[in-house]
């Protein structure tokens, strides 16, 4: 199965970026870096993000997401799509963040987040003042929905799966077509056993102060899209998977039954 994945840095591979820019010598000093540091430093297996497990799974995965971009560059991606492929999944990002243009070809993301012992120019004034209404303005919100159903509706034979990390923003597409939830919601609690190891910073306990996935949580979320992928692929189907209640079934009886051969880290100070 050819399977085209967009989005921002949940789903493009920071884990498999990290370690090109070990081999390169470039010292990146990234959370990501140092979490993959640990892990090789445990003599563990490098870690995965779900794009690999999912070629392990067997399929043709073709990766156009780009860390820290904005739902409008996430648009763009689609028309990187240049051949036929059989699905697509999308990782929609906060709805705050933004493009900012300045001469010729710079253009800077804002993601949102703001380092507190920044002393502040009025630009990033700005540009934090137009996150914060972006993420309330109602009339943004309303054509951010319907370009998303746009684009699952011209995707409709390819059966879009669509999701996203920001609980803010999967609230407002969650009664979309193609919808899942991602790992983290309070639905998958009592069914991972991993829960409590899901980030990167819960799994090293504070130690590294990253929110993107961990092994873990790659882990589960390749095995969700996956039962998606596998239970939808020769069956003509709807398209809301939340309301598949055999799906949902399908869902947690593949996570009961697939193990895992992650081994835990040492973790051997802990920050609070």
């Amino acid at each position: 199965m050819k399977i085209y994945v967009l989005g921002d840095s949940f789903t493009d591979n920071l884990y498999k970026r990290e370690m090109i820019g070990f081999r390169n010598n470039e010292g990146r000093g990234s959370e990501v870096s140092k979490y993959i540091n640990l892990i090789r430093n445990q003599n563990l297996p490098d870690a995965l993000y779900f794009d690999d497990y999912l070629r392990l799974y067997g399929h043709e995965v073709i990766n156009l997401g780009i860390g820290g971009c904005s739902n409008e560059s996430i648009y763009h991606q689609f028309t990187q799509i240049k051949e036929p492929f059989d699905r697509l999944i999308i990782n929609w990002t906060s709805i705050c963040r933004f493009d900012w243009y300045g001469q010729n070809s710079k253009v800077k993301t804002f993601t949102g987040g703001v380092n507190p012992d920044v002393k502040l120019t009025t630009e990033d004034e700005f540009m934090i003042e137009q996150g914060f209404n972006r993420d309330e303005n109602i009339i943004l919100i309303k054509k951010t929905i319907d370009f998303i159903s746009y684009f699952v509706k011209m995707y409709e034979k390819q059966k879009p799966i669509i999701w996203s990390p920001f609980e803010n923003f999967a609230k407002l597409i969650q009664n979309q077509k193609g919808f899942i939830w991602d790992i983290k919601e309070p639905i998958f609690n009592t069914i991972i056993p991993d829960f409590d190891k899901l980030e990167i910073i819960t799994e090293t306990n504070g130690k590294i102060i990253d929110r993107h996935y961990s092994r873990y949580g790659n882990f589960y979320t390749a095995l969700v899209f996956n039962t998606i992928l596998e239970h939808t692929k020769d069956i003509e189907h709807d398209g809301y998977y939340i309301k598949d209640s055999h799906l949902m079934d399908k869902i947690k009886e593949n996570i009961k039954n697939s193990k895992h051969n992650l081994d835990k880290l040492i973790i051997k100070t802990k920050i609070l």
